[in-house]
């Protein structure tokens, strides 16, 4: 892995259950790390959803390796939100992970 193609700072937050003033249980996310990236978009869709244009951007995250990330936690990157969809262990060498997230606008 080139470090010079890792410009990219992104945070990955995990969810927190907590109980709000009714009682309910809500997630909120809890900073779990934060890494250097290289974050490329990798493609976008539109389509209707109960009459509504919805928009989904992909993009690919490369970072080193990170121990414990999973598809349950969100990447944070320029004040947008993608929910992981998959995390790849690149060679199966803990060396290098790719992030696989989605943004639903």
């Amino acid at each position: 892995m080139r470090a010079g193609s890792l410009r990219q700072t992104i945070g990955i937050k995990s969810p927190t259950p907590t109980k709000n003033d009714l009682g309910e249980t809500l997630n909120t996310w809890t900073s779990f790390a934060t890494a250097w990236s290289e974050a490329k978009p990798i493609s976008s869709s539109k389509r209707f959803v109960s009459n509504h244009l919805k928009t989904e951007v992909n993009f690919q995250f490369r970072i080193r390796f990170i121990d414990g990330i999973t598809h349950q936690m969100k990447v944070f990157y320029n004040g947008r939100e993608f929910d992981i969809d998959s995390v790849l262990n690149v060679g199966e060498r803990n060396e290098e992970l790719i992030i696989l997230a989605s943004e639903v606008m």
